[in-house]
């Protein structure tokens, strides 16, 4: 009888702690947000707010943050860190990663024709709108 729990607690320790899948930096079929780098421009642009602490601000004119994530197995969006902040501007950097975030699942990359998780970068920019633009 105490083997039979032993055993039972070995396999759920193991599921418990099994290791975390592989990430690649490439595979052979990359990520790919769903309808394409135009539909995911379109879903940056439509969905990224310039941060209110910005909008009266003379001397801001623009950043660039780069934002890391992974495309898992299953295309979500996991591990959104900031790789390269915006100068003097956090909320901008919040904001990205807010987006990324946020995103809908992607086309997963594959490798032998197996889905498979892809370490991804993507630079988001900010810039003040002009005064003039309708």
């Amino acid at each position: 009888m105490k083997k039979t729990y032993v055993i039972i607690l070995l396999a759920f320790a193991t599921n418990c702690f099994a290791q975390n899948p592989e990430v690649f930096k490439s595979a052979e079929q990359m990520p790919e947000f769903v309808g394409g780098n135009n539909k995911m421009m379109q879903y940056i642009s439509s969905n990224l707010k310039m941060p209110a602490s910005l909008l009266n601000d003379s001397v801001f004119k623009g950043c660039k943050t780069l934002i890391k994530f992974v495309v898992d197995a299953n295309g979500k969006v996991i591990n959104e860190a900031i790789a390269r902040e915006c100068i003097n501007c956090p909320d901008c950097d919040k904001e990205a990663i807010r987006v990324i975030s946020s995103m809908p699942k992607w086309n997963p990359g594959k490798n032998a024709g197996k889905p498979v998780a892809v370490s991804m970068a993507m630079p988001i920019f900010f810039q003040k709108p002009l005064k003039n633009a309708k």
